[in-house]
């Protein structure tokens, strides 16, 4: 009876996880056990994510079949910006001890241990995995993947923000904010060679390389309105992608390069959308009754995990680009953010 009662119960669970009245999901277990994400939830704490009301939150996996979620840190600190090593192994984060202290924190999966890796928020990977950048108080570190050699960027005045690597590895982009100026700057990992290349009447709040590096995506404000650009990787050939009396924000390439998954408000509230690189055919890419944010996807372009908040609760859905198919993690009554892909064996 115990078994018969098991087997109800996780088929019950699938019905739920799968639901959808549009386009009910049909789980592929090939493809359920292909993509994997880590994100963050309060589900052991009072429901709050601030800092400031005191709430917990950890570090969970899970798979697409929603169902396979595992708790991975159980910290007696605030846990955040979870991002898998490149070849899947590890995952870099930041762990909260007050508001203004923080770790870089390297989680070892097979293992199951962590390491202090630097003080530090934010971490992100060189392509290969080699290296990890972050932010460190008003500059930025950068360390190698084991936590030696901890360098600290001799930056001009100013807060960075949006720090990401080349695809080489062998630079960092960033915005450097300095009151009501806000410019992106590239630099050599070891420092040298520091370039501001935008400077315009614009305050940018973020940047990032496109796949082979030889642009990159940005969002500024113009006229107090969010707006994505893209530009020569030098800063040369500045071009406005989208022009709407709304925001739009959080762009992100796709895996080839061809497109642009970004956020924006256009429709009166937050929601998908995807266009060309050069800002053509843009298009809703799929439509949430509640507000959605922070898209990702996964390494080979196939699945965007999207965090939406029905003003109670955020939660992650996944969206299958080649079959349309939408699916709803199941959320425990919790907080669940932040998501991002171990990156997809072939």
């Amino acid at each position: 009876m115990k078994k018969t009662g098991y087997l109800l119960l996780m088929v019950s669970l699938i019905a739920v996880v799968s639901c959808n009245k549009e386009n009910p999901f049909e789980p592929d277990i090939e493809v359920i056990k292909k993509y994997e994400v880590v994100f963050v939830s309060d589900r052991n704490s009072g429901g709050e994510t601030s800092l400031e009301l005191g709430a917990k939150t950890e570090l969970f996996s899970a798979g697409l079949d929603s169902i396979s979620q595992k708790r991975l840190t159980f910290n007696q600190t605030w846990d955040f910006d979870p991002v898998y090593s490149p070849d899947g192994s590890k995952i870099a984060f930041t762990a909260y001890s007050s508001e203004s202290n923080s770790n870089i924190i390297l989680y070892d999966i097979a293992a199951k241990t962590q390491k202090i890796l630097s003080e530090g928020r934010e971490p992100v990977y060189s392509r290969d995995g080699s290296k990890i950048a972050f932010l460190d108080g008003e500059s930025i570190g950068i360390v190698n993947s084991d936590g030696s050699n901890k360098v600290i960027l001799d930056l001009p005045e100013g807060k960075p923000r949006s720090v990401n690597f080349s695809p080489d590895g062998a630079r960092l982009i960033f915005v450097l904010q300095n009151g009501n100026a806000s410019e992106i700057y590239s630099v050599n990992i070891n420092g040298s060679d520091l370039n501001k290349i935008t400077e315009t009447e614009d305050y940018e709040v973020y940047c990032n390389y496109s796949p082979d590096g030889s642009r990159v995506v940005s969002v500024a404000y113009t006229n107090t309105v969010a707006q994505i650009f893209i530009m020569n990787s030098d800063g040369s050939n500045r071009i406005r992608l989208t022009n709407t009396e709304e925001w739009n924000n959080k762009p992100l390439f796709t895996p080839d390069g061809g497109e642009i998954i970004f956020v924006s408000n256009r429709n009166g509230r937050s929601e998908i959308f995807v266009m060309n690189s050069d800002g053509s055919n843009q298009r809703q890419l799929v439509s949430f009754s509640d507000f959605a944010d922070d898209p990702v996807i996964s390494s080979d372009g196939k699945i965007v995990a999207v965090t939406v908040d029905n003003g109670f609760k955020k939660n992650l859905w996944f969206y299958n680009r080649e079959t349309g198919q939408l699916n709803e993690m199941p959320g425990f009554n919790a907080n669940n953010f932040s998501p991002n892909f171990k990156p997809v064996s072939d």
